[in-house]
């Protein structure tokens, strides 16, 4: 017996119909709220987005570091690393050098302010264009100081010269010459004329003084008249080397002989070349010797 066959359905003319049906039913109308949601993403994808960001942030600087710490070995790879104990002393060296510098920049400066203060002004060196006017007349008033006083020529002995006679012209008699007193005198030896008998050219009295110094005036006082004398310097106190300063006659009891030279001197040798008369006989005799 034959089944009975089954028609299948027209699934066209369904679909027709269902395609007609939603051609022609208008689209359903949202909710409020609706679209704000579907828009804003939920929490959960909030928080997957900030760790992917973070997770790229991260390898990144995984990436950056690797690369600089690459490129570092590649430029210097021969570089060792320093150990505590080589950095601190690295530091301590670097320490002692700035120290050394500081030390060096204080000296500098002290010396520098020191020569500050002792450099001269610019008044000290181009002078003061505004000199003060009492000062200068202060100044101008003030003494100069002294000369050194000249020493003044005292007499401190007296002796005889006689080189080309005897060497005796009564040397015990010497010291009247210098006692202040007229009546006493040194006399020479007796000649017969004036011109010492012929025997000799003079005779000479040798005055020492007690320190050097320069002589003006030589006075002879005389108790005789007459007759001729030279003052010579004598620096070895004789008639040899000695040299004529001033030549004068004798015409009066007192002579002052006045030295045109001014010779200074510790030595003067007063040489008679000629013989006064006294009390008719011819010798010398002399009560006084002076020099100024």
């Amino acid at each position: 017996m034959e089944e009975p066959t089954m028609a299948e359905p027209d699934n066209s003319t369904a679909a027709a119909d269902s395609t007609g049906a939603d051609a022609t039913s208008p689209p359903p109308t949202p909710r409020p709220g609706w679209q704000r949601a579907a828009e804003s993403p939920g929490p959960q994808r909030q928080q997957d987005g900030a760790t992917s960001v973070a997770r790229m942030r991260g390898i990144a600087a995984d990436r950056a570091s690797t690369t600089a710490a690459t490129l570092a070995s590649r430029l210097h790879p021969d570089v060792p690393r320093l150990t505590e104990e080589e950095k601190a002393e690295r530091t301590k060296l670097v320490g002692r050098v700035l120290g050394g510098v500081m030390l060096v920049a204080l000296l500098l400066a002290l010396l520098s302010l020191r020569g500050i203060a002792n450099a001269p002004s610019v008044n000290d060196v181009l002078g003061d264009p505004n000199p003060n006017p009492t000062a200068l007349a202060a100044a101008s008033a003030q003494p100069s100081e002294p000369a050194a006083a000249a020493v003044a020529p005292v007499i401190a002995t007296v002796s005889t010269r006689d080189p080309l006679g005897d060497n005796e012209e009564n040397d015990d008699r010497v010291a009247a010459m210098l006692d202040n007193n007229p009546e006493s005198t040194w006399a020479s030896s007796t000649y017969r004329n004036s011109q010492f008998s012929g025997l000799k050219t003079g005779v000479g009295v040798l005055i020492t003084l007690k320190e050097t110094a320069t002589v003006n005036t030589v006075t002879i006082t005389q108790r005789g008249q007459g007759g001729a004398v030279e003052v010579r310097t004598a620096p070895n106190g004789t008639f040899e080397g000695s040299s004529v300063v001033s030549t004068v006659p004798m015409e009066s009891p007192t002579t002052t002989i006045a030295l045109g030279q001014k010779p200074t001197t510790n030595q003067l040798l007063l040489w008679f070349t000629e013989v006064p008369r006294t009390d008719g006989r011819y010798r010398i005799d002399i009560s006084e010797i002076t020099v100024s």
